[in-house]
């Protein structure tokens, strides 16, 4: 029989996160069943119930397959949930079906405090899952979004042909993580049901011309729903995902037993059991790393008609010349100062109790380990131990830092190591350090400042803490003052021999000031100057 497990208030086992589904039984899907449903409720929710969102059409099917002896034990966890929607694969179905499903959810089993809404084709830690919630703010009163991925541009679909791509603007308030899966607080599906009912989801697929994982990111930006990162490990599986020390998604692993992704072994449900359950997980405390983007609040939309959480009877679709306004090489969009990606130390210690930040910037691309190895982790070795290092890094080598800093022997130094994320081209001279350094010392002064001294340094650079600490004792911390240690020079003058490269200034001393290398700013004279870095 399906769903025979069941309790009062439509919570069956007393659970607190809700895991649905979506599937089909076209011709062929009774094996599909059998791989994912069956396979799910045998292994990663073997003690757990699974939601089941599927068309009207399909009831009979389902029934004679759970009428089989060798389904009735999974099928009696199976709660199913029938909607009506045309069927496909890709596109306004499965953006139908999860609007469907997830608005039955809150109107007949609103009892969890979290709901999880992924592929059929998902596996997901949920020892992993409840650890990593439990100390977060109440999931009744907090509208929180959960993703194990980090953010991008809205519109942007898996497919390489750019016609799918929606070519959104890359500044850091028009982008949220993919929705696979998407993880919900209460409080924040009690925020956006009211977009399900009027088939938010169904429109703005049409629009995009995107399918569900790539259509709920827009929308949740649109409802500027906060947005909370799960902290990620190295690849122990290096055989099944491909290449050795990969990040997986510790969270679980999306698309087993699909052939589109050719370099993996197709492996079942149960397969995958056998080797992640064995994984251990990092142990709580964890770093928390919130995503609040407001890019919405600057779009035509918005300013027609407000906020979307006061939308009730009308859905107001936003085209998308809306998140295209910005042009593609804008970094910064105007709301990006007020609340960006932040990494909020919740229930991990903040960075040591010291008077004097020490900040470096840096780049990840391939072939640049033995630069973090020579640099980043010698100085947090050497002259910073004992010390924190922030870290200013462009946003697209998250995924890279966070898979050195799992690797053995990177540990220890990588507690200390505080990222900066920021977006800025990638380049060794010019624009993008400048971009960096003004975006970085902008977030420092907004999220820690707590300092009394801020040193901004390239990072083959070694300074002599000792010495710098006791000089800076006598000084009047509260007054705005550069710290150098070089003498005046003339403004615009490059370290290059070729004097065409120089600006050739006035050489009158009024018209010199000293190498910024390493500069070391008074709290005051920073916050003098982060009005700049913010223009």
């Amino acid at each position: 029989m399906i769903g025979t497990h069941t309790t009062p208030g439509g919570n069956p086992f007393n659970k607190t996160i809700a895991y649905i589904t979506y599937g089909h039984f076209s011709l062929g899907a009774g094996m599909r069943f059998d791989q994912y449903i069956k396979g799910a409720l045998e292994t990663w929710l073997e003690d757990n119930v699974l939601y089941l969102v599927l068309n009207q059409k399909w009831k009979h099917q389902l029934e004679l397959t759970c009428a089989k002896p060798t389904n009735q034990e999974p099928c009696a966890r199976l709660f199913p949930i029938y909607v009506q929607c045309t069927e496909g694969y890709y596109g306004a179905s499965p953006c139908c079906k999860m609007e469907q499903g997830l608005l039955q959810m809150w109107e007949h089993h609103g009892t969890y405090d979290w709901y999880v809404y992924q592929d059929d084709d998902m596996y997901l830690r949920t020892d992993y899952l409840e650890t990593f919630l439990a100390p977060l703010p109440s999931p009744q009163h907090e509208p929180i979004m959960l993703s194990s991925k980090p953010p991008r541009n809205l519109g942007v679909t898996w497919m390489k042909d750019p016609e799918k791509n929606s070519n959104c603007s890359t500044g850091l308030d028009f982008q949220y993580p993919w929705g696979q899966p998407a993880m919900y607080s209460k409080a924040a599906l009690n925020i956006i049901v009211n977009g399900f009912r009027n088939q938010a989801m169904t429109q703005i697929c049409k629009t995009f011309g995107i399918t569900h994982d790539v259509g709920n990111p827009i929308m949740h930006w649109m409802y500027i729903l906060p947005e909370v990162q799960l902290p990620r490990i190295p690849n122990l599986d290096p055989e099944y995902y491909g290449k050795p020390g990969g990040v997986s998604h510790l969270l679980g692993v999306h698309g087993f037993l699909s052939p589109k992704y050719k370099e993996r072994k197709s492996r079942t449900a149960y397969e995958i059991h056998a080797i992640l359950r064995n994984m251990t997980f990092p142990p709580p405390p964890y770093q928390y790393k919130w995503l609040r983007p407001k890019g919405f609040l600057t779009t035509d939309t918005y300013k027609t008609y407000g906020n979307a959480s006061d939308w009730v009877d009308e859905w107001h679709n936003m085209p998308v010349s809306d998140c295209q306004q910005w042009k593609k090489e804008t970094v910064v969009s105007p709301v990006d100062t007020d609340v960006l990606v932040k990494d909020t130390p919740t229930t991990t210690p903040i960075p040591s109790n010291k008077s004097i930040a020490y900040i470096t910037y840096g780049y990840l691309k391939p072939g640049s380990e033995p630069r973090f190895e020579m640099f980043i982790k010698g100085a947090l070795e050497t002259w910073l131990q004992g010390n924190d290092l922030y870290y200013v890094l462009n946003l697209q080598f998250q995924e890279k830092l966070e898979s050195i800093c799992m690797q053995e022997g990177y540990q220890e130094i990588c507690s200390r190591l505080y990222p900066i994320y920021v977006q800025c081209t990638e380049r060794y001279y010019g624009a993008s350090p400048c971009c960096k350094m003004e975006q970085g010392l902008l977030k420092m002064i907004q999220e820690h400042d707590n300092y009394e001294w801020y040193v901004y340094q390239d990072d083959d650079m070694y300074i002599r803490t000792d010495y710098l600490e006791e000089f800076v004792k006598p000084l009047p911390s509260h007054e705005a003052m550069v710290l150098t240690a070089k003498p005046t020079r003339e403004l615009g003058h490059t370290w290059d021999g070729d004097h065409r490269l120089r600006n050739n200034c006035s050489s009158h001393v009024d018209f010199k000031y000293p190498w910024g290398q390493p500069i070391i700013y008074s709290k005051p004279a920073l916050q003098e100057v982060s009005n700049g870095f913010a223009l």
